[in-house]
């Protein structure tokens, strides 16, 4: 078995080579946890999203100083700011998560200051450790920091955001995060651009001074009178309750220069602007109580968790002197109680409290259960050191379980002890434990809120919320069962209670799911710990709702994008689920981040198997197993790139589909099953040249969690030297002991929980398994184990000099053994030999360079190889052949690599010498030439040889014939294209050895396609066998109207019968015609489609004089037949469903204009002239394909507007919701809201547009002009379309009550139709015909009939509309007595108050322009205006125009990019 992550892995917590080490111990192990780390940094982005946070491990709350108000984006401290406005009790998880329920207490002296911009206070001096917060500041608040507060920046409420700019072309995805100076890029200044380490560069930012911020906007005028007036406030805390202490200054009655006293005082801002409070004064108990329902992130997801809300009881150690209530800034003294916004409320202290200590209990179920909180964890007897060594203890017990001998001791701010600690520190503090006690006892009963249900449960365990999984599940979930074993099983618990609650597995919990970021990763956490042993849940009812997330796609699966913070939808779980069922990938012009979904579900289909193996669910364990190879469907042979496919199997903009990266990450995002993914570049080898490219081309961003795997998979691929080089070089880049410590945000523990691991020489590639081991170089103590680690030089610990293990002592390493690898499956190359998908790798190459430089490059690969098999020639020794044998290939498969290399290479430079020779080949040059090729020839005839040999699976043996064939054509071409014969022929007859071979390579390829469907046989064929042999064909005189097919059926050389019998054995059809259609398993031979020998075209008859023609009509012929067999089945089939069946016919027909152009081009290479019969049968030929192609399209378009072309617009059904009411009732069914209906016409006239233009692209065909009744017919197909584009434009505009313009859009409409006047055939509809663009006369005759109705219905709309003006304008002016408008109905039409419909609307309209999700591929992108934007300028090139004056209106503020106009 092979220890894929241990073998040379090492930990680098020694990075720099300093003679001097340093070791840890559990009595000072705290002095390296510095919680600033990570609170640094320019933009949301570029820092880690840290606070310097007072809590014990998986706290429900954290309390931390209050910098700024933190919204979903902005933290409430930053290490930037240098004013204080009070100290938090937070619920925000990450920097992108909202808050939930925050409780603010802000001490001071003077006079009371209630709002955020009017009560900062300088910081002198700070000083964050684990257990303990403690800062100096100036007593008296100024006013400052009103750009740092929610109201102003808080850019989307309740967290939702409309559709990004990113997913508007089709469906991409989220953009990458670090976009700021390239992968790996940060900032580790303050706005000055100083790093700053306190004073001499001692421990870094634990203990600093701190002064006013660069751009400060605070007032600091009368500092002077403020210098003697400092607060010293320390703070700790539990897991539900705060406890600060606050030593005021002593001023025997000193005024403020404003005359009011120095009188200490405490604040507490129970509330925000816009979210309802309430607060309550007790001066007899020194209690303050209240409640916050603010929730930032209230839009995201199904729950709104309307009974929510966060309680505080806060009590004082001092008497209070006043005390009032602040909504606002506006104080209301002696008041006890009050409710509303911006609400808080005050107490002072007689100017003798020196000291006044503040515990404060949070909850979220009760006034009541804060209270008990606070008397269970913070009462009244508990003095501020206990509680300080109570939460030391906490920690200490957590850290010290690692020990770490011999780190270096470098600088302050490169400590690497103090990067270690820090970051187990911070992998320690999620998911939050919010149960709460109602007893004193450890394991008491608990209680606790969930927002699913909006109610309180009560139980003996935990409940765990918070849970950022797509961030989580890579690294910091395994790290919990190694560092937190205890919690494991009760996490796992909660994960389950949240299923029954809800009905599904949670994504990004906080308090309530928010849908945010993709995939069912949970799976993967659930797998993890069955895995490492875990079982103390229901595994049954884990499997249960780990298999509704593999199986049952989301509500609205299929109407919904499912973007980035979507606002109210569903569970989002695996979005996509019912396309990556049907095709095996999510399609990415159907749903948003299809790319990452695609292969983040193969990934989850992994963790769904490991999940029901453990359930004993076999069958659908293999089922998944074998589902999770799904990643295979996106890779894209051609470029060597994972790529995202649209409905239609085409593929999308390569940029398209990735979630917070690109293509070149997630083509590595494939953590388990690395050997498979290495099957697809073709080697190993391969793949760790496309990874070096990778990493040497500054494409890792190691700021966002998707590219964290990515180093080791060079150890899992056999380099792992190169994965310890790679982290070292990472972790030096990304963290350090500074506030900028962090590059990315932390996303609550996986960017440290990589260190960790990264640290102790290990880490989990695929999260799903349980195949890393636990312990190296350190003495992680959760077992009787006694380690020793010994580095390369035997004495001094690992260095950049000396970076590898040399020795690794375990006692009783059996056990260990066992016990760390039940479970592990190791990984294994697959058995197949894939020659062709690795030359097809090689040859990839060739796309960005010529022929020597791809030489060169096979030149280097041989030599890596040879020296890996051991089969290079040492220094200064004679160079001897040693021949590769079969014993050799079966020990590896890298010795038939090898000699396929050297065949490939001399076939290589022999391209290369042909290719600097562009005049012709003479001479011994072309002899040099020719001996390459043989060379090339034997080195191929040699793989056949081995292959056959070592008994290779018959798949081997064709793809080795296929390739040696294909060496045997190429020298064979070479001969006869120099002229060359053979003896005793002559002329056309010498290409027929050309032909033989080629022909056998393209039997070959064509079986193996038949069968596996691989891309790759399918570029070889199209992009070099067929072009070749078809040529090869020509020239040996063979005619054109012969199909590639057929020559190479005929031509295969079938004196080898067991060649043949291989062949038929996996294609039957290999050597004869393949049926169209089989039923019943009897093969119908009279459903075969023979390929047309002419095509008839307005009444004329065209030969069609090239074989690639008329197969592909053949083709067009029946995939029509399998449309209309389609269509006659399945005649209640969605628009989409039939629209997507006619996907095969319009491939097909694409195929025949691509042939018709193809035959086109070569005939006028040889200068054929125009009059030539061959030339005009062409012409013919391929004005009637193009045609048929563009009628295909127009028909799909057809069908996906609609009945009738789109002539009604009926209501949408809406669909019964699922859910029902807590009284059982169901939900009424909505009415299709206005905006939805605007969307479906919006979407009609992008599909009107692509019509139009579709058949005027016609008319540029070559030949199309000289037939004017054939350009009449598409002039009135065109006004066809047209006039129901401004149909269904003016009903756009009736729904939104603008008859006007509607009226004038209806007179164009029926302008459109005179020009249809009898025109279409007079052949009846066919029921359930394929559409194309024939219309008939019954069409034309209803759409000029329902137009002029329509038009005369909405003149009399606006006829009244005028008459109701006119009466209301005449009774308001007191001018006459208004009529009553009915008196008036008989005038109608009044003369002079006809509408004149020439001057109303521009033609066609230029609003707003609205993007729609792309519908097909082949649809030209258009951009719509409609109704209710801005009226603007008519745009260039528009060929109709009508004049308006427009009502000029309010312009719109240009909208931010994105999210929040970041990556996230």
């Amino acid at each position: 078995m092979r220890l894929p992550f241990l073998a040379c892995l090492c930990p680098y917590l020694s990075l720099c080579h300093s003679p001097v080490l340093s070791s840890t111990s559990s009595q000072d192990i705290l002095q390296y946890v510095n919680p600033l780390i990570g609170t640094s940094g320019p933009s949301p982005n570029s820092n880690g999203g840290m606070i310097p946070s007072v809590a014990p491990p998986f706290a429900m709350t954290r309390w931390t100083a209050q910098t700024r108000e933190n919204f979903i984006s902005q933290c409430p401290y930053s290490h930037d700011d240098a004013y204080i406005h009070g100290f938090q009790a937070t619920h925000q998880p990450a920097i992108w998560m909202g808050e939930s329920g925050q409780v603010v207490l802000v001490p001071g002296i003077g006079e009371v200051k209630a709002g955020f911009a009017e009560r900062g206070r300088r910081m002198l001096a700070e000083r964050s450790q684990a257990h303990l917060y403690e800062v100096e500041v100036e007593g008296l608040a100024v006013v400052g920091g009103d750009h740092l507060m929610e109201d102003l920046h808080s850019p989307v409420p309740g967290g939702a955001q409309e559709v990004p700019e990113e997913v508007t072309e089709g469906a991409n995805g989220r953009v990458r995060r670090d976009e700021r100076g390239g992968p790996g890029a940060r900032d580790h200044s303050h706005g000055d651009g100083e790093l700053r380490l306190g004073p001499n560069d001692a421990a870094p930012d634990c203990e600093k001074s701190k002064h006013d911020a660069p751009g400060s906007n605070y007032d600091t005028s009368d500092r002077a009178t403020r210098t003697n007036s400092t607060l010293k406030v320390a703070m700790t805390a539990s897991s539900h309750a705060g406890h600060l202490r606050v030593d005021f200054p002593q001023h025997d009655g000193v005024l403020t220069a404003a005359g009011g006293t120095l009188n200490p005082h405490v604040f507490i801002q129970a509330t925000r602007q816009n979210w309802t409070g309430y607060i309550n004064i007790d001066p007899v108990n020194r209690e303050l109580c209240g409640s916050n329902p603010q929730r930032q992130d209230y839009a995201l997801g199904p729950h709104r968790a309307p009974n929510f809300s966060a309680y505080f009881v806060s009590r004082f150690s001092e008497p209070f002197l006043s005390y009032g209530i602040a909504h606002g800034s506006n104080l209301t003294a002696t008041q006890a109680q009050g409710t509303g916004e911006h609400l808080g409320a005050y107490v002072t202290f007689s100017a003798s409290a020196s000291r006044v200590e503040v515990r404060t209990g949070v909850s979220f179920v009760s006034i009541a259960q804060a209270r008990r909180n606070l008397d269970i964890e913070a009462p009244s007897s508990l003095n501020f050191d206990t509680a300080v060594q109570n939460l030391e203890e906490a920690w200490v017990e957590k850290l010290s379980r690692v020990t770490i001998k011999g780190a270096d001791i470098t600088s302050a701010a490169h400590s690497q002890l103090t990067i270690f600690y820090t970051a187990l520190f911070n992998a320690l503090q999620y998911p939050s434990d919010f149960s709460e006690p109602l007893e004193s006892v450890v394991d008491g009963l608990r209680t606790w809120y969930e927002g699913y249900t909006d109610s309180v449960r009560t139980g003996d365990d935990s409940y765990y919320q918070s849970w950022s999984i797509w961030d989580t599940f890579r690294a910091e979930h395994s790290l919990l069962t190694i560092f937190a074993p205890e919690r494991v099983n009760s996490m796992m618990r909660s994960l389950l209670k949240i299923y029954g609650y809800s009905g599904r597995l949670p994504m990004w919990a906080n308090v309530v799911e928010t849908n945010i970021m993709i995939g069912t990763h949970v799976d993967a956490v659930i797998a993890n710990a069955l895995e490492r042993g875990f079982t103390g849940f229901d595994v049954g009812k884990a499997w249960e709702a780990v298999k509704k997330n593999a199986f049952e796609p989301p509500e609205q699966d299929e109407e919904l994008l499912y973007y980035d913070r979507e606002g109210y939808t569903p569970m989002e779980v695996r979005a996509g689920l019912t396309g990556y069922m049907e095709k095996g990938y999510v399609a990415n012009d159907q749903w948003a981040e299809a790319g990452s979904r695609t292969l983040d579900y193969a990934f989850d289909d992994y963790a769904a198997a490991v999940v029901a193996s453990h359930a004993g669910e076999i069958e659908t364990a293999a089922f998944l197993f074998e589902r999770s190879k799904n990643y295979r469907h996106l890779f894209k042979n051609a470029t060597g790139f994972m790529q995202s496919r649209n409905a239609n199997g085409s593929w999308a903009n390569a940029t398209y589909g990735w979630t917070e990266g690109d293509a070149w990450i997630y083509t590595f995002n494939v953590m388990h099953d690395v050997d498979g993914l290495a099957s697809l570049f073709g080697s190993r080898e391969a793949m760790k040249m496309k990874l070096d490219e990778y990493f040497s081309t500054g494409q890792n961003d190691h700021t966002n969690e998707p590219s964290h795997h990515a180093p080791y998979l060079y150890s899992a691929l056999g380099w792992p030297y190169l994965t310890a080089n790679l982290t070292r070089q990472i972790a030096s880049e990304n963290y350090n002991a500074t506030p900028s410590g962090l590059s990315g945000n932390e996303d609550l523990g996986q960017m440290s929980g990589w260190y960790v691991f990264s640290a102790l020489g290990f880490y989990p590639l695929n999260p799903a398994s349980g195949d890393h081991p636990k312990w190296v170089q350190t003495l992680v103590h959760l077992v009787d184990a006694d380690f020793s680690v010994m580095c390369a030089s035997g004495t001094i610990p690992f260095t950049r000099q000396r970076p590898h293990l040399a020795k690794l002592c375990v006692d009783n390493w059996n056990h260990i053994f066992s016990s760390l690898y039940k479970s592990y499956r190791p990984l294994t190359f697959s058995p197949a030999m894939d020659i062709t998908s690795f030359i097809s790798t090689k040859r990839q190459a060739l796309l960005i360079a010529d022929h020597a430089a791809y030489r060169s490059q096979l030149s280097r690969q041989i030599l890596a190889l040879r020296k890996r098999l051991g089969r290079t020639t040492p220094k200064r020794e004679k160079f001897s052949k040693k021949p590769i044998t079969a014993a050799d290939v079966k020990s590896n498969h890298e010795f038939l690599h090898l000699v396929a290399l050297l065949s490939e290479r001399s076939w290589a430079h022999a391209m290369a010498m042909k290719a600097t020779h562009e005049g012709g080949l003479k001479g011994s040059t072309r002899k040099e030439v020719l001996s390459k090729l043989v060379k090339a020839t034997r080195g191929a005839e040699e793989v056949v040889k081995l292959v056959k040999e070592v008994g290779a699976e018959t798949k081997d043996v064709l793809e080795a014939r296929a390739y040696a064939a294909s060496m045997r054509g190429s020298e064979a071409f070479e001969r006869q294209a120099g002229g060359e014969k053979k003896e005793g022929q002559e002329g056309k007859r010498s290409w027929e050895g050309c032909v033989k071979a080629w022909s056998e390579a393209r039997v070959i390829y064509a079986a193996l396609l038949a069968k596996e469907g691989k891309g790759v046989y399918r570029d070889l064929l199209g992009d070099t066998v067929d072009p070749t042999l078809k040529y090869a064909a020509y020239q040996a005189g063979l005619s054109r109207s012969v199909a590639v097919s057929t020559v190479a059926r005929k031509y295969f050389p079938k004196e080898d019968g067991n060649v043949v019998k291989a062949v038929e054995s996996v294609d039957q059809w290999a050597f004869k015609d393949k049926p169209v259609a089989e039923t019943n398993g009897d093969t119908k031979m009279e459903d075969v489609v023979e390929a047309p020998s002419s095509v008839q075209w307005r009444g004329r008859k065209a030969n069609i004089v090239d074989s690639s023609i008329g197969q592909a009509l053949a083709g067009v012929a029946a995939a029509e037949a399998r449309l209309r067999s389609y269509l006659a089945e399945h005649p209640s089939a969605s628009s989409r469903d039939k629209a997507a069946a006619y996907d095969d016919v319009l491939i097909a027909s694409q195929d025949a204009a691509d042939a018709a152009k193809h035959a086109t081009d070569e005939l006028e290479k040889e200068r054929v002239d125009e009059g030539d019969s061959r030339m005009q049968d062409l012409r013919v030929t391929s004005l009637a394909v193009n045609y048929d192609l563009v009628s295909w399209r127009v028909g799909r378009n057809r069908v996906l507007i609609g009945d009738r072309d789109g002539l009604d617009f009926p209501a949408h059904v809406q669909k019964q919701a699922k859910r029902t009411r807590k009284d059982g009732t169901p939900y009424p069914v909505q009415p299709e809201p206005r905006s939805r209906k605007l969307a479906r016409l919006r979407e009609r006239v992008v599909l009107y547009d692509s019509t139009i233009q579709s058949i005027e692209s016609v008319k540029d065909l070559r030949g199309a002009m000289r037939d004017e009744t054939f350009v009449a017919e598409l002039d009135a197909k065109s006004a066809y379309f047209r006039a129901l584009k401004c149909l269904n434009i003016a009903t756009s505009h009736s729904l939104l009550g603008n008859h006007l313009n509607a009226l004038a859009l209806l007179k164009r409409a029926q302008d459109h139709t005179q020009s249809i006047s009898g025109q279409g055939s007079s052949t009846a509809d066919e029921t359930n015909a394929p559409s194309t663009l024939d219309l008939t006369l019954t069409k034309t005759s209803t759409l000029t009939s329902h137009i002029a109705s329509k038009l005369s219905r909405t003149h009399a709309l606006v006829e009244l509309r005028k008459l109701e003006e006119d009466s209301a304008s005449a009774g308001g002016k007191n001018t006459a007595s208004a009529a009553p408008l009915i008196h008036n109905l008989k005038a109608y039409p009044t003369l002079g108050t006809q509408v004149d419909l020439r001057n109303l609307v521009v033609y066609p309209p230029t609003l707003q322009p609205v993007p729609l999700k792309p519908l097909f591929l082949d649809v030209a992108w258009n951009y719509v205006d409609y109704p209710g934007g801005q009226n603007v300028a008519k745009k260039e090139g528009t060929s109709e125009k009508m004049e308006v004056d427009a009502v000029k209106e309010k312009k719109e503020p240009e909208k931010k990019k994105g999210w929040f106009g970041f990556g996230r």
